[in-house]
């Protein structure tokens, strides 16, 4: 179990952080902006209190690193129920049952790592805050699923040093932990659980014009401190085939040389809160690896209908390539009737 292998490691959970800050922050982006004259489709925001959806969820991660190739699918059905309803918007309840999961090819480790993170958050929901529009302002309790997932990944990896086949140091074992630990910060947590929840509210409201091509630059915040994460995103919306319903497509690309830059700086500096002594040349090696192959970029689609507001159909798909690792995320989500 060698330094930098756990740094690998950290560095793909790392990666699956970029890009929320653009879900987060796009909700400052004018959708009237530069097509005033364009007439713009418009749908209620759905939420009321006690408002209570429920969708079949599906998710699926593919990696691929060199010849080896691994899948994990998860089923549930998720409810989603406005608690809390005011004139400064609104506390939107997201919880899942009847999960099941699949994994093929998962290395164990990190099978064990993400299970645990997960078991220490499941008896919590997650509570979204909404504004008054209905779009995402943030994870009401990230602290309390900080906490939890924290605990959870600390007890999984002690576990994990025990039974290695090479004993880590008291000070290397830290070392592995404080590198872990800033997956589960609050800023760095909530880029990870409420990836789809943000994204799922961008579309409150409607407002753009049909078959115009929206593009704009967007900045979202590093949580692992540094420079922003430089993106790009486009929208555009069309007629769906249902009558009465509307198709939005929205993509979300980081700028290919100045987000790998970032994420160097961010890999430099998880290896050197490690508290291990990485040689120089691992260092540079590693960011050299991710300053010549990192690509980061993010598709999601939706299908309302504008006579209520409510998302009837949602699919984000996240693909990422870090340091020759691909990483592709499917989510779902069906509103069932």
């Amino acid at each position: 179990m060698k330094q930098m292998a756990w740094g690998w490691a950290v560095l793909c959970g790392m990666a699956l952080c970029v890009g929320l800050p653009g879900g987060v922050q796009a909700k400052e982006f004018s959708k009237d902006g530069p097509v005033t004259t364009d007439r713009t489709v418009t749908w209620p925001v759905p939420w009321q209190q006690g408002r209570r959806l429920e969708y079949d969820e599906v998710n699926e991660t593919v990696v691929i690193h060199d010849s080896s190739e691994s899948r994990s699918t998860s089923t549930s059905i998720a409810a989603v129920e406005i608690i809390e309803a005011g004139g400064d918007g609104y506390l939107q309840r997201w919880t899942w049952r009847e999960g099941q999961t699949r994994d093929e090819g998962v290395d164990e480790t990190v099978r064990r790592a993400a299970a645990a993170m997960v078991k220490g958050m499941e008896d919590l929901p997650l509570d979204v805050r909404l504004d008054r529009d209905g779009a995402y302002v943030a994870v009401a309790n990230i602290g309390d699923l900080s906490r939890k997932a924290r605990t959870g990944v600390h007890r999984a990896t002690e576990a994990l040093f025990a039974e290695a086949k090479r004993p880590l140091s008291k000070a290397e074992q830290k070392g592995m932990l404080r590198m872990l630990d800033m997956l589960t910060t609050p800023v760095a947590l909530e880029n990870l659980v409420a990836t789809l929840a943000s994204r799922y509210n961008f579309v409150s409201g409607g407002g753009l014009a049909p078959g115009k091509e929206y593009a704009y630059d967007d900045e979202g915040p590093n949580p692992f401190g540094g420079a922003p994460f430089p993106m790009r995103n486009t929208m555009l919306l069309e007629p769906d085939a249902q009558d009465g319903w509307y198709l939005v497509q929205w993509t979300m690309v980081m700028d290919r040389e100045k987000g790998s830059a970032v994420l160097a700086d961010a890999v430099t500096r998880l290896l050197q809160r490690s508290g291990g002594k990485v040689p120089t040349a691992e260092l540079d090696a590693a960011r050299a690896k991710v300053l010549e192959d990192t690509d980061v970029n993010f598709s999601a689609r939706y299908r309302v209908d504008a006579a209520t507001g409510i998302v009837q159909w949602m699919q984000l798909v996240q693909a990422k390539r870090v340091g020759g690792r691909n990483t592709v995320q499917t989510s779902t989500l069906t509103l069932r009737h």
